[in-house]
């Protein structure tokens, strides 16, 4: 049983061999596109966090210079109703911008399993056929996915 499994393995290694030149690339651009976009997503929402608090700021000097000039403080008859309406708007813009990059990121899945089964990497080119659960597909996947990742490892 030992030696099937170590044939088994042996195999499995000669078959991702065969796959180096094909897709050492994809994985490599794979893992940068993830980095890049998970810093450009952290920092668009650090500045839309930040753009959010200078509205509010830049309200109260609005409403401070009013008064300094002797004119109606609009934002203290308002502050009650546009408060919640301005936290309302400001979670519907972070709501809308996290759909966004939900969209984007699954888009970039999908076309890196392309790539995948264009090259044939085993559990990304499965025949229709195959009858397999989606979730225990997607875990094959992810296990293909880390065996190629540690085998082009720098």
């Amino acid at each position: 049983m030992a030696g099937s499994g170590n044939l088994e393995l042996q195999r499995l290694l000669a078959t991702l061999n065969s796959y180096a030149p094909r897709v050492e690339p994809t994985t490599g651009s794979k893992r940068q596109r993830e980095e890049e976009s998970s810093g450009q997503t952290s920092q668009s929402n650090f500045t839309l966090v930040a753009l959010h608090e200078s509205r509010r700021s830049t309200s109260a000097q609005v409403s401070a210079l009013l008064r300094s000039l002797g004119g109606k403080d609009t934002t203290a008859t308002t502050n009650n109703n546009t408060s919640s309406s301005g936290e309302t708007n400001n979670q519907a813009e972070l709501d809308a911008y996290d759909a966004k990059v939900y969209r984007s990121l699954v888009a970039m899945q999908a076309d890196f399993d392309r790539q995948l089964r264009s090259l044939g990497v085993p559990f990304f080119a499965i025949s229709h056929d195959l009858k397999i659960d989606k979730g225990e597909l997607r875990e094959l996947q992810k296990r293909m996915l880390a065996l190629l990742e540690d085998l082009f490892a720098d």
